[in-house]
């Protein structure tokens, strides 16, 4: 029997299941990073990097000689986030903006500008990567301050406390909005596959990779193989199996988020039934209980047959916002406090996932020590989850249709700028995960709504 060095599981935070795991074509430019990336939906641990430049700034001598005078506080090879943040920060201060004039001249003072981009990417970009499976690279120690003594990766800027913080919170919601209010029926259904059932540790493993490959396109079928590699036929075997048994719920679920999806596509677009008067929060909160008991299904069967693999291993497992803030800037002050006002909204219900995920996860590790496991208390769990979840998108839904019906003209077209896509670009069809397919029958919406018989 094959033996297994087992990371310990820190389970992140998920964000709200059909808005905030929207397909979001432009994810926030950083300022002395990467310019945004292209028009295509994102894969699961792809890279949100693209080689296109931005609109250029030309920088003037002075400027240049002030970007030589901001890096020269810093040695390009033990750089740290809160370096890149600080960098970034002087730069916005003097007055610059990313551009490849900018970028040359990071590069003409000795610096990689796609290095400070992923140490400090902007607040609406991190969150939104975290939703959607790709987190930027966590800070590193910096050695030449002692670094032995300070945090390790993952330990400093990856954790609940910063996910549900006030400022996080509002960058992602604000990026949401952007979105929403710029997207299609079909790329509000994108979804990662690797975002469902996820209670077992895999987003803390990618942020805290110290080869800092974790959202690398390579890092998953590094990993994966690695494991497969130490892992004899018959565990191997379980495995397979699971994933075929799974194939199923898992289609089930992404179909089943499509009523959401419409639904909340019917609120923006002023589509009520005939008597309503908008979307039902107890409706919402009921369905998506519905959506995510296959969630706890599927988490369920995942820890039952990982535990039991665990259980079988031979040694001890006991191991050790750019973006949302534009669009911010481009609301009035009555739209904005419909997005801001959201923060408030959902700070119960944000800290009410937070213990749910945690009871989940530590009921399923039991797994790795005891082959049953109170499967009932699971289920309760995961729909409570589901409510929370339904709660919180029903907030943005309407607060973000509120928006929609008093943009202006002018309003509309900086929006469609920020999300950087391609004029000629449309969605088709629609989603079951990250897979395009063409518009299925869905079911009707109406039982959504406020004012309709159920």
């Amino acid at each position: 029997m094959k033996t297994q060095r087992m990371i310990p599981a820190i389970h992140g935070m998920a964000c709200t299941l059909v808005l905030s795991l929207s397909a979001l074509d432009a994810p926030a430019q950083n300022l002395a990073g990467p310019p945004p990336p292209n028009d295509r939906p994102p894969r699961e641990g792809s890279s949100p990097q693209d080689p296109r430049p931005n609109e250029d700034q030309a920088l003037t001598p002075e400027q240049t000689a002030k970007v030589k005078s901001i890096l020269a506080k810093y040695k390009e090879s033990l750089l740290t986030a809160a370096d890149a943040r600080a960098i970034n920060n002087a730069f916005r201060e003097a007055g610059m903006r990313n551009g490849s004039a900018l970028q040359q001249a990071i590069r003409g003072a000795g610096f990689a500008p796609e290095r400070i981009g992923a140490l400090a990417p902007p607040a609406g970009q991190m969150d939104k990567q975290e939703a959607a499976g790709n987190p930027p690279e966590p800070e590193q120690p910096d050695r030449s301050k002692g670094g032995a003594d300070r945090p390790g990766p993952g330990q400093g800027n990856y954790s609940l406390e910063q996910a549900i913080s006030d400022r996080a919170q509002l960058s992602m919601i604000a990026f949401d909005g952007l979105a929403f209010l710029t997207g299609s029926m079909g790329g509000n259904t994108f979804l990662p596959p690797g975002k469902v059932a996820d209670f077992c540790g895999f987003q803390y493993m990618r942020d805290v990779d110290t080869n800092q490959l974790g959202h690398n396109t390579s890092f998953v079928p590094r990993a994966a193989n690695s494991v497969l590699a130490i892992l004899d036929e018959g565990q191997k075997a379980q495995l397979v199996a699971l994933a075929k048994e799974q194939e199923k719920p898992l289609t089930e679920f992404a179909y089943k988020r499509f009523p959401l999806v419409k639904a909340f596509c019917r609120q923006l677009a002023g589509d009520l039934p005939t008597g309503s008067t908008g979307l039902s929060r107890q409706a919402v909160m009921a369905y998506t209980a519905e959506v995510f008991a296959i969630d706890g299904l599927l988490s369920y069967r995942r820890a039952e047959v990982l535990g039991g693999i665990v259980r079988s291993l031979t040694i001890s497992t006991s191991l050790t916002g750019d973006s949302g803030e534009a669009f911010l800037a481009a609301l009035t002050g009555e739209q904005r406090k419909l997005v801001t006002g959201l923060v408030e909204r959902q700070r119960p219900d944000l800290a009410e996932i937070v213990k749910t995920r945690r009871a989940i996860a530590t009921e399923l590790r039991r797994f790795m020590k005891e082959s049953s496991v109170d499967k009932n208390k699971v289920m309760v769990l995961a729909k409570h989850y589901g409510e929370l979840d339904g709660e919180i998108s029903h907030s943005y839904a309407t607060a973000f249709a509120q928006v929609g019906k008093t943009l202006t003209t002018e309003q509309k077209g900086v929006l469609l700028k920020l999300r950087n896509l391609d004029a000629k670009y449309d969605c088709k069809g629609i989603y079951v995960f990250s897979q395009p397919i063409a518009m299925p029958e869905i079911r009707n919406t109406d039982f959504l709504f406020e004012g309709v018989k159920r």
